[in-house]
């Protein structure tokens, strides 16, 4: 066996040259290979959740996302997630991760802030929060 076939480092690489070139199938059998490899290597899960995203597959999105979380708070994690979660209609996960965002946001950009009213619901926070954040992404 081709030592480089069982190399994350050369998956990872590859994932990201062929998702440039939109050969986005390739690219997810990279970065699949990747976490088979190394189900614990933050950068082939992030990357496999965001091409999963950019793919317009949401539900697929989360797993790897929130893997990618577990290893590391990573700010633009929390705030992919929330758009994953939004994207499937779960508004109270969305709702969570986009207050994570927030929190962590909160020194870069203030005016992002809103006051969490315990009486608005999660479709109403998303919302809000949406609206803010569109104008700084």
């Amino acid at each position: 066996m081709n030592k480089d076939a069982e190399n994350v480092d050369i998956h990872i690489l590859l994932g990201r040259i062929t998702r440039q070139e939109g050969r986005t199938d390739q690219s997810m059998a990279h970065y699949q290979k990747a976490t088979s490899i190394t189900p614990d290597n933050f950068t082939a899960n992030y990357d496999l959740g965001m091409l999963y995203m950019d793919a317009g597959k949401p539900e697929a999105a989360i797993e790897y996302l929130k893997k990618s979380l577990s290893m590391r708070r990573y700010i633009n994690g929390m705030f992919r997630l929330a758009r994953a979660y939004d994207a499937i209609g779960k508004k109270t996960q969305a709702a969570y991760y986009y207050n994570q965002f927030l929190n962590r946001a909160k020194p870069v950009n203030p005016e992002l802030l809103i006051d969490f009213d315990p009486c608005k619901t999660p479709e109403d926070i998303v919302v809000t929060l949406e609206e803010r954040l569109k104008n700084h992404f």
